[in-house]
């Protein structure tokens, strides 16, 4: 019989000055420019370009010697605006399944991105493999695979961003994962944001609900691009999509993967209602739920948080049998620790969890994160982790869970983001390596020590005003041992508890 575990009450400092700073996936994500910023060609040596895309190539980030990946974009093919809008919508995603960006730097010439890297096979690479070998995707892979985009997409639409354009090739098999670890990008090329258009008047839920299909309505976005067999009748050439067009777009996934066939001969056929001939011979509850996807008109589509809880797609919803209930334990400690943490720590983690990790180093706890994760929309709310803890044994006083939320959402937007659980996971970012790549970081003059100069160059956000020296000074206070005013990487390895 499981112990319950009793953990000390958490205490807040008022005087904590740095207790209003927030920190989150976006903190350390720098965009370079200006005469004297850092250049692509300083950080990073270029590589090969990929095949599946037309302007992304391999890059390697000389500090750490990680293979990443690279969007290089001629400032004659989009204009400045539009780059920064672009650039806002996916440095916002925060998603196990989403495309991750590092950083970005513009010269005379171009546009630099730079993302986690993206050199694996697509999906549709996966069906050509198959389609070769004469193999058919079975039930259990379609249904993992449209269970894992629409899980990615309810995260989206929930944050006002629509995609644009979901199909095979802007899927991405990692090597040697299973298809619930698919990584949907090309964000950059399509995605569109509803927050402006909401800002500006328009009701919230018009980008699900608004029948109209010529591109125009409220709630709408624009993007520019050429219409493909996934994109919904809807979306034409020129654009005009909403969070529907999204939903079309997973149910001709899911019609090809099962069949090897499109709903429809070309893209414009899409405008035309599907034949039954079309549905014939598929399984009667695969066929129910693909014609809810595919319904013509975008109000008789189901959200993507009600099409992910389909019966068709319950046989993929195996994630709990995966998490081993003494991983738990061990994740739910690792979050009371943290909580424990000041500012600078939490700092570091997140630096760590958001630049410094692989795919293969968060697996593991990309499971717990779902497991976590209740109702699959993205993020772990107070309630979710309130159940974990019970779940672990560790016994919270609900006044008491209060303040613990407070040290945990370290942005204060009322839930946990991934990053912020991947930085709570102490033994995953306390390794000596990435601590000394978190040093050398944080250490922005590069003189060996991490001094109060070098906190307010490290946390100047966008649209955040530059702390204090003051509050700076109060951040290295309680590392500095000796006292000196500065933080040694001995000091910086023992502040973070890597004694």
């Amino acid at each position: 019989m499981k112990i319950p575990l009793r953990i000390d009450p958490i205490r807040i400092s008022l005087r904590d000055q740095s207790k209003g700073l927030k920190i989150n996936h976006q903190t350390f994500v720098f965009h370079h420019e200006g005469e004297n910023a850092l250049k692509f060609q300083d950080c990073y040596d270029l590589g090969a370009k990929l095949r599946t895309f037309r302007d992304v190539y391999k890059c390697t980030h000389k500090a750490t010697k990680t293979e990443r990946s690279v969007k290089i974009l001629g400032r004659e093919t989009i204009d400045r605006e539009t780059f920064l809008g672009k650039l806002a919508i996916l440095k916002k995603m925060d998603h196990p399944n989403l495309v991750h960006v590092f950083e970005s730097f513009e010269d005379g010439s171009n546009y630099y991105v730079v993302t986690e890297s993206m050199a694996h096979d697509s999906l549709y690479d996966a069906i050509s493999t198959k389609r070769e070998a004469g193999v058919a995707f079975g039930k259990p892979h379609v249904a993992q695979i449209l269970l894992t985009l629409l899980e990615c997409l309810n995260y989206c639409h929930s944050h006002n961003v629509i995609h644009g354009n979901i199909q095979p090739k802007n899927i991405l098999v990692p090597t040697g994962m299973g298809f619930d670890k698919l990584l949907v990008v090309n964000f950059f090329d399509s995605s569109v944001s509803l927050e402006k258009r909401r800002s500006s008047g328009a009701r919230a839920g018009d980008s699900s609900d608004d029948d109209s299909t010529d591109g125009t309505s409220a709630g709408m976005g624009r993007t520019s691009k050429r219409k493909t067999r996934f994109a919904a009748p809807e979306a034409g050439a020129d654009g005009g999509t909403h969070t529907k067009s999204d939903i079309w777009s997973c149910g001709v996934i899911g019609y090809h993967l099962l069949t090897g066939k499109y709903p429809f001969e070309k893209p414009s056929d899409s405008r035309k209602p599907i034949s039954r001939k079309a549905w014939k011979g598929m399984d009667p509850e695969a066929q129910e739920f693909l014609r809810e996807l595919l319904a013509f008109r975008p109000s008789d589509r189901p959200p993507a948080s009600e099409a992910y809880d389909a019966d068709w797609l319950a046989l993929a919803k195996s994630v709990e049998a995966k998490v081993d209930s003494a991983m738990q334990d061990e994740v739910m400690k690792s979050l009371s620790k943290f909580s424990k943490k000041d500012k600078l720590q939490q700092a570091v983690s997140a630096y760590i969890a958001t630049h410094l990790l692989a795919k293969i180093d968060k697996e593991k706890w990309d499971e717990i994160y779902r497991h976590s994760d209740r109702n699959s929309d993205g993020v772990i709310s107070k309630k979710e982790l309130l159940d974990g803890f019970a779940k672990a044994g560790i016994r919270i006083p609900r006044n008491e869970m209060d303040e613990l939320f407070v040290r945990l959402d370290m942005d204060g937007n009322g839930v946990i983001d991934y990053s912020e659980f991947l930085a709570m996971q102490g033994d995953l970012v306390c390794q000596r390596d990435k601590l000394r790549a978190a040093f050398d970081a944080f250490d922005t003059d590069g003189n060996g020590y991490i001094e109060k100069e070098d906190l307010q160059v490290i946390f100047q956000s966008p649209g955040e005003k530059v702390i204090s020296k003051s509050t700076a000074k109060a951040m290295l206070k309680s590392a500095d041992q000796d006292g000196d005013g500065k933080l040694s990487f001995e000091e910086f390895v023992v502040m973070m508890g890597n004694h």
